[in-house]
C-alpha cells in the first residue's frame, strides 16, 4: 500500500475536518460523483465516495481509489491517502 500525507498549519483543524467529511459525505450522494473513474467515462472525475465516519479529531473516507484518514490537532490538520497503486495514489 502506497501512503502520502500532508500536514496543514492550522488553529481551526477541526472545523476543517468537518468541513471535508460533510463535503465527501455530499459527494457520495451524488450521482455524478459516485461513478468509478475506472470506468473510463472521464479521467477528471474524483474517486467514488463509499463511506465517511468522522469526530472532532479523526475521520476516515473510504473511495473507490483507496483511503483517506484525516487528523485534527491545536495546531494542525494531518491528511494522509492510502492506495495501491501509484497512478491511483
Amino acid at each position: 500500500m502506497l501512503t502520502a500525507e500532508a500536514r496543514v498549519e492550522t488553529e481551526r483543524a477541526g472545523r476543517y475536518l468537518d468541513q471535508l467529511c460533510r463535503h465527501a459525505q455530499q459527494m457520495g450522494r451524488h450521482p455524478r460523483c459516485r461513478q468509478d473513474p475506472h470506468d473510463g467515462a472521464d479521467a477528471h472525475r474524483p474517486p467514488a465516495v463509499h463511506d465517511v465516519e468522522w469526530s472532532d479529531t479523526d475521520a476516515t473516507v473510504r473511495l473507490s481509489l483507496g483511503r483517506w484518514t484525516l487528523w485534527a490537532t491545536q495546531d494542525a490538520l494531518v491528511m494522509r491517502i492510502e492506495a495501491d497503486t501509484e497512478e491511483d495514489l
